[in-house]
């Protein structure tokens, strides 16, 4: 670590009030040497009195007083004019350090060789992490470039991360340690909005890095309390009427759209909460103001958390302090796996009742397993947990539990559950951020159970979705089924083992099974729920298919060997599905596309969509005469479609690689700006 001394600058975010306090910390929780510079623009009255009052007792303690209110920008850049040593903080004045704070950011980056080290900060009221630096990314849409970003691990509580070092796009405000020899700027903030993601786009615009050091650890003291002498300030800061200026030049800088009008409307909200003070600033309105958005606000929260979305662990009423997170970092309580070049592998803790399942039907869910293997192959460490296929609450309550211990003893990223109903509530109440994939009968109405039954896993399903970090669901259908959060759902189909299920000539693959050469023949998978799958229609519409075709058969598929099924692609004549709607993304469609086979189908989940631009193939009502018809004719026909060129990229490898996104934003989850 290097010997210099550290410059900290702190400038006003919101409040004069919060220069004490601040000040107060830093004096009494830095350990190194080091100089402050204050800057303080527009503070007047008992603030400007306190800052010349402690200047003329600190001999390392310089004060810039200016009068009139500075922008963020303004006010940085300020600062950094007035120190030019090498190491430099920037402290907004509402930033309460934690002991042993300065040191943490100082190895960091020595080791990392980083222009900017932010850490971890805390929220005072809820005692959950406020930020731990930032992610962006840019979409291109219409001919534009889209910007978005995100705080990492926003309102979380401590307890359900994996806190380590980490490398960031971009830091929160409140706090960064910047080396300017890496970054001499004195001109370096610019104000435009938003005011964070700009100064990460100018560290990968000159190719340097920025890092989150949680052993390091601060907290925002957002309001309440406000003073009658921060009206002014706190107005000035969150001015709407001037933040589409500089959201405008912000896109002008980098080229790209950004649709702030929800962090304009944040700002807007923030002077309407002033109430009264905000045209009459005086110690009642005030009063009015702080008894509204303290004790009042904290009571609401408590009460939601616990009644709407709190876990069993929420209740205990647990509070982690900043030294305990540092504590919990050094003995290496949060280690994960890393990989040879140095990076950390991402583990993520697969939840399923599929393989109690597969005991009785070896093909249940096998796409769970595909993906599992697939998301290895790409760099994924897997481990899995099964719940099992019991109903009883007290089986469940069980499992819940050696869950969380599960949990506790991996030490995973995060969680994926592969269901909805039970396999979802139980995974997003494990203590990890969790991702939730929904497959079918877990949204969709048809499954073979009572109504009672299935109204109860469609509300289990809405209510996981509302806990979950990110969901997935398997078709488009399956999205718009959900209650809420569709537009917070991507749509991933299962991927398909292009290497497994391939053309192939169809005598060989009959000889192979045993069957006979000539006859027609129509294949359907009864597996599972032969009634959802509609079994009893494709017999009746057999019926009508031999009126024409006497010789058709019809196949169904029951307990084959999942590695075997493409024989029965390569050898059938044709694949029906006549499945009801409970269907998401029917994993034999694609397995019979993979093989050029000809498809009749109902529509139902994301078919449709699979065989559009697919011939020969046919959609049809679920009506026995409908299917009948169609079969007939493409019996007649008895050729191979063209549908292994629709579905190349829902290949395994391709799948896993979305899937890998969607983990990337999930173990970040944020308070997110679009």
């Amino acid at each position: 670590m290097s010997s210099e001394k550290v410059v900290i600058g702190i400038v006003p975010r919101d409040r004069f009030s919060m220069f004490r306090p601040c000040l107060e910390a830093l004096y009494a929780h830095t350990d190194l040497p080091f100089r402050v510079v204050v800057v303080a623009g527009g503070a007047e009255g008992v603030t400007r009195q306190y800052l010349q009052k402690l200047q003329a007792q600190k001999d390392n303690l310089t004060v810039v007083l200016m009068d009139r209110f500075l922008m963020q920008g303004e006010a940085r850049n300020l600062a950094l004019r007035h120190m030019q040593d090498r190491f430099v903080v920037v402290l907004e004045n509402d930033t309460i350090v934690h002991k042993h704070w300065l040191r943490p950011l100082l190895d960091c980056r020595q080791e990392e060789g980083a222009a900017v080290v932010a850490p971890l900060i805390l929220s005072r009221w809820s005692r959950r992490i406020h930020a731990a630096g930032g992610v962006f990314e840019e979409r291109e849409k219409d001919g534009a470039v889209e910007f978005h970003h995100q705080m990492v691990y926003a309102e979380m509580k401590i307890s359900r991360v994996p806190l380590q070092r980490t490398r960031i796009a971009y830091p929160e405000s409140h706090c960064v340690l910047i080396d300017r020899q890496l970054l001499p700027d004195n001109d370096l903030f610019d104000d435009v909005e938003p005011f964070d993601a700009d100064l990460g786009l100018t560290l990968r615009k000159r190719g340097l890095t920025a890092f989150l050091e949680p052993r390091s650890v601060a907290t925002y003291a957002e309001p309440p309390p406000l003073a009658v002498c921060d009206v002014g300030a706190f107005k000035f800061r969150w001015d709407a009427e001037t933040w589409p200026a500089r959201n405008h030049r912000f896109m002008h800088k980098w080229a790209l759209t950004y649709d702030g009008s929800q962090k304009q409307l944040f700002y807007r909200k923030q002077h309407r909460k002033l109430g009264l003070a905000r045209w009459y600033p005086n110690r009642f309105t005030v009063w009015m103001y702080n008894m509204y958005l303290g004790p009042l606000t904290r009571l609401r929260r408590s009460v939601i958390v616990h009644l709407l979305v709190g876990s069993v662990s929420s209740l205990r009423s647990q509070k982690v302090s900043g030294s305990a997170v540092s504590e919990r970092l050094a003995t290496g309580a949060n280690s994960h796996t890393v990989s040879a070049s140095g990076e950390e592998i991402l583990h993520v803790l697969i939840v399923s009742n599929h393989w109690d399942a597969q005991k009785k039907s070896p093909s249940a869910a096998i796409y769970v397993d595909r993906q599992v293997e697939s998301l290895r192959g790409i760099g994924v460490q897997i481990s899995t947990f099964d719940i099992g296929m019991s109903h009883s609450p007290l089986h469940i309550f069980r499992q819940w539990l050696e869950l969380r211990r599960h949990v506790r003893r991996l030490n995973p990223h995060l969680i994926h559950g592969q269901y909805g109903t039970i396999v979802g509530i139980v995974s997003v109440f494990a203590g990890r951020p969790a991702v939730l994939s929904f497959c079918g009968a877990d949204l969709l109405s048809g499954a073979s159970v009572s109504a009672l039954r299935m109204r109860f896993g469609f509300l289990l399903s809405n209510l996981a979705a509302l806990r979950a970090q990110r969901l997935i669901c398997k078709s488009e259908r399956l999205r718009q089924a959900l209650w809420w959060r569709r537009n917070q759902a991507v749509v991933i189909p299962n991927g398909i083992d292009l290497t497994l299920f391939t053309p192939g000539p169809r005598d060989e693959a009959r000889k192979e099974l045993g069957w006979d050469t000539k006859r027609p023949m129509v294949l359907i998978n009864g597996a599972g729920d032969p009634q959802a799958k509609g079994v009893d229609l494709a017999e009746a519409a057999m019926a009508v298919t031999r009126s024409h075709v006497p010789e058709a058969e019809l196949y169904i598929l029951r307990d084959v060997e999942p590695n075997h099924m493409y024989l029965y692609h390569r050898a059938a004549d044709i694949f029906l599905c006549a499945s009801k709607p409970c269907e998401g993304s029917p994993n034999a469609v694609k397995e019979a596309l993979a093989c050029n086979l000809p498809i009749v189908s109902t529509p139902v989940g994301d078919v449709p969509e699979r065989l559009a631009g697919v011939h020969p193939s046919a959609i049809v009502p679920r009506d026995a005469n409908a299917i009948g018809e169609a079969l007939v004719s493409m019996l007649l026909l008895r050729a191979r479609n063209n549908g292994r060129e629709r579905i190349v990229h829902l290949s395994l490898d391709q799948v896993a690689q979305r899937v890998l996104a969607v983990y990337r934003l999930a173990a970040a989850p944020q308070k997110t700006y679009i």
